[in-house]
């Protein structure tokens, strides 16, 4: 049986150049899925493992949507990330393996070997997340900006355009206008979805963030 205030104490080691150079697609249950894994792992061991965990062991200290877990596994099966170093991007598979029993509730996952360097055994840049701010966190767009803003953390403020802040946080949608859809429905606009995001992380983490737009196209982060 898992120790719920342990996993809450847990903390999740990530690669910066990881945070700012990874391109995924995870939404933000595939997100809490991976953190909860790695927060199961030895970061300091020679390779990922295999953990099985029960339907209720895992749902009851994450909050999460647990009758969504099929198809949140089903699509993380087959999701890979893409990892850009200088000219070159390289294209991962994300898990190893994992899947849910449904007869037994059990998930099994491990996360693919191509990936350690970026989590294992890691000595110098990098940045540790704790994993109940992740898991509070309530949207994927929040948790991107935590990971980063995070791990600018001891230098206090930081100022990003916006075409870079939207190329790192990789959302579907840019933040750098309002848009329409064809049948006239109208999406947050870039300044509704970073409000929420900050207003998220200064609830839920361990973090207190202010920002301002200092030209049109740039922005600084005050980090606490």
């Amino acid at each position: 049986m898992i120790d719920d205030n342990k996993l809450m104490e847990a903390t999740v080691v990530k690669s910066n150049d990881l945070i700012y150079n990874m391109k995924s697609k995870l939404d933000l249950n595939e997100q809490k899925v991976v953190f909860y894994y790695l927060s199961q792992i030895s970061q300091m061991g020679p390779c990922f493992k295999t953990i099985t965990v029960s339907l209720t062991e895992f749902c009851d200290p994450t909050d999460f949507d647990c009758c969504n877990l099929k198809e949140v596994i089903k699509h993380l099966a087959s999701q890979s990330i893409k990892i850009q170093e200088n000219e070159k991007i390289i294209s991962m598979q994300l898990f190893q393996s994992i899947s849910f029993d449904q007869e037994s509730e059990l998930v099994e996952m491990r996360l693919s070997d191509s990936l350690k360097p970026y989590f294992l055994g890691l000595t110098d840049s990098f940045t540790c997340l704790p994993l109940k701010s992740v898991l509070s966190l309530r949207s994927g767009t929040s948790v991107r900006l935590y990971e980063i803003l995070k791990s600018q953390a001891k230098v206090k403020n930081i100022a990003f355009t916006i075409d870079e802040l939207s190329a790192l946080i990789d959302d579907d949608e840019d933040l750098d206008d309002d848009k329409d859809l064809d049948d006239g429905t109208v999406v947050l606009s870039s300044r509704e979805i970073l409000a929420f995001a900050v207003d998220d992380i200064n609830q839920h983490a361990d973090l207190a963030i202010t920002y301002a737009y200092i030209e049109p196209d740039t922005i600084r982060f005050n980090i606490k």
